[in-house]
C-alpha cells in the first residue's frame, strides 16, 4: 500500500478497480480491509491510497481507499 500513484522499481500492468473501507470505532484497521479486498481482485498491490477521519454529530471514525492494481518489477 502506498500514497503515491506509482511505486519506486514496479510497473503497473493492470489496473484493476477501487477498494475502500470504513470503520465507524477508532482503532479498528481499515487498511487490513483493504489489503483483503484487492488480494480478492488479484491485486500485488494498492496505490493512490487516501485516508479520512474525524467525528462529528453524524460519523466518528475512518475511511480508507485506493486503487488495486497488479506489478510486476520494471526491467532496467
Amino acid at each position: 500500500m502506498t500514497t503515491t500513484e506509482t511505486i519506486p522499481g514496479q510497473v503497473i500492468e493492470r489496473v484493476l478497480g477501487l477498494v475502500e473501507a470504513s470503520s465507524s470505532f477508532r482503532g479498528l484497521s481499515v487498511r487490513g480491509d483493504i489489503t483483503r479486498q484487492a488480494e480478492r481482485l488479484g491485486a500485488n498491490a494498492v496505490v493512490a491510497v487516501r485516508y479520512a477521519g474525524g467525528s462529528g454529530f453524524a460519523f466518528s471514525g475512518t475511511v480508507c481507499y485506493g486503487t488495486a492494481v497488479v506489478t510486476r518489477p520494471e526491467i532496467s
